[in-house]
C-alpha cells in the first residue's frame, strides 16, 4: 500500500508529538518531516515533496499564510490542510483563495484531522460542517485577498516603521502608500492602521 506522504509545520513541540503519535496510528500515513517555523518548512517542503501538508497559521517568523502563498506561486505539488485555534470566516476564505485544500481547528476530534487528510489527498475541498454553513452565509463582496504587496505594508507597519519610510522601502510615494493603506483597512474592516495592523495579527496574515 502506497502511504500518503504527511509534513508537519507548528511552533509547538507538544502539538507536533501529538499528531505525529496520532498519525502513527493509521496505516496510511507517513510522516515524512516536521517544522517549528515557516522558514525550515519552505525549505524542505521542495525537497521532500510531501503529499499533504498541515500547516499551523501562527509561527514565529512567517505566518502560515505567507508560507501558503510561497507554496502555492512555487507551484509545489503538496496539498495544505491549515491548522488553527479559531474559527474565522474571513481567514478561512483568505486561505481557500491562496491554495489550501483545508482547515481544521486544534480541538477537533481525532478523526476529524484523519478524514481531512484523506479528503485532501483525494483532491477534494475539507471544511467542517458549521464552517461550511457559515462561508455560505457570507457575503460574496466580503471575499477579498490581500496581496503580497498589502501583506508587506502591514508588516512593515507591524514593525513600528512610518508612512515614509515604508513607502521608500516598497518605491512608491508616501500618497500612493496611503490610498493603499485606506484600501486594506477597508478590505479588512479596520478604522485605522493600528486596527488593521491587529486585525492582521489575529487572523494570522502577519
Amino acid at each position: 500500500m502506497v502511504k500518503i506522504k504527511v509534513y508537519l509545520v507548528d511552533d509547538h513541540p507538544i502539538v507536533r508529538q501529538g499528531i505525529c503519535s496520532l498519525l502513527s496510528n493509521y496505516t496510511e500515513f507517513d510522516i515524512v518531516g516536521e517544522a517549528a517555523n515557516g522558514t525550515d518548512a519552505l525549505a524542505h517542503i521542495g525537497e521532500i515533496n510531501p503529499d499533504v501538508t498541515l500547516l499551523d497559521i501562527r509561527l514565529p517568523d512567517l505566518s502560515g499564510i505567507n508560507v501558503l502563498q510561497q507554496l502555492t506561486a512555487r507551484q509545489t505539488n503538496t496539498r495544505v490542510i491549515m491548522l488553527t485555534s479559531f474559527e474565522d470566516v474571513a481567514y478561512v476564505q483568505q486561505t481557500l483563495a491562496l491554495g489550501a485544500q483545508g482547515f481544521v481547528q486544534k480541538s477537533a476530534l481525532a478523526e476529524e484531522l484523519v478524514n481531512a487528510i484523506l479528503t485532501v489527498h483525494s483532491g477534494a475541498l475539507s471544511l467542517s460542517p458549521k464552517m461550511a454553513h457559515l462561508l455560505d452565509q457570507k457575503p460574496a463582496a466580503d471575499n477579498y485577498v490581500l496581496s503580497s504587496e498589502e501583506i508587506k505594508i502591514l508588516q512593515l507597519l507591524a514593525e513600528g516603521h512610518q508612512h515614509l519610510a515604508i513607502a521608500n522601502q516598497m518605491y512608491m510615494s508616501e500618497a500612493t502608500l496611503k490610498r493603499k493603506l485606506k484600501r486594506i483597512q477597508t478590505h479588512i474592516g479596520a478604522q485605522n492602521r493600528l486596527q488593521a495592523v491587529a486585525e492582521a495579527v489575529r487572523r494570522g496574515i502577519i
